[in-house]
């Protein structure tokens, strides 16, 4: 099975030597986003809500180019910078997601950029 590597639209280049995305048959596999627009600029300064709401909609856009919507993640690896901030970044991941509850681990973890406040790596199962 050959590896396909993806450029998402809508979605900021990813920041160092990687893909944004891969697929490899029937199976989605998302670099760890974070809260970027397209332009590459930084979306909810300083709010882990609004930083894990845009990073779950562009998941969402990339599972929509694909035929799939967010009940297609089969699991998450989500990265907080903070442990005071886990129940902000639940809410709004379950505002997100809503029924559809993904596998999903959270680590607390220094950022590559100060001003991300989560990343979010996923695995998509296409239809």
């Amino acid at each position: 099975m050959a590896l396909e590597v993806l450029d998402p639209d809508g979605i900021a280049a990813p920041l160092g030597h990687l893909s944004n995305a891969t697929r490899a048959g029937r199976r989605l596999y998302l670099a760890g986003l974070v809260a970027l627009d397209e332009r590459g600029a930084l979306v909810g300064r300083g709010s882990i809500r609004e930083q894990t709401l845009h990073i779950c909609r562009s998941i969402e856009r990339i599972c929509a180019q694909h035929g799939a919507g967010l009940d297609a993640v089969a699991r998450c690896l989500v990265f907080i910078t903070d442990r005071a901030g886990y129940a902000e970044y639940d809410a709004a991941f379950a505002e997100a997601f809503g029924e559809h509850r993904p596998a999903r681990a959270t680590v607390i973890a220094d950022l590559v950029n100060p001003e991300f406040l989560v990343e979010i790596v996923s695995d998509v199962e296409l239809p």
